[in-house]
């Protein structure tokens, strides 16, 4: 997983929302640079990875970012929680006998998967 974190990184650390790619085209901006994080977030979130990782990183100033990867809950059936007065994030694999709710959760995303 590591590999996949050097990118989003670079991003936080340089205040981009998404990384700029020179054989792209570009566009005026008149009054600002929408792909600029004005200001550093504190929470960062990666979806669709392979797998579920957190860690703390260092912005451009010195602040501190929580970086999340969120893995695709359609291949492995984990979701990612927090509560707002909590810390860390920690992930669960749905199991529909634990979780009454897991059943509803896996036929929307099955539903949306088959659209």
């Amino acid at each position: 997983m590591e590999h996949r974190l050097k990118r989003p990184i670079k991003i936080i650390r340089a205040n981009q929302r998404i990384g700029y790619h020179a054989d792209s085209g570009c566009y005026p901006y008149d009054d600002r640079d929408p792909f600029f994080i004005e200001s550093c977030p504190h929470v960062y979130f990666l979806g669709n990875q392979d797998e579920y990782d957190t860690r703390l990183i260092k912005g451009s100033e010195g602040q501190v970012v929580r970086l999340i990867c969120i893995p695709r809950f359609a291949e492995i059936g984990v979701v990612v929680v927090r509560f707002a007065n909590s810390e860390p994030f920690s992930s669960d694999e749905i199991d529909e006998e634990r979780t009454p709710w897991a059943s509803y959760f896996l036929e929307m995303t099955q539903s949306i998967n088959d659209t």
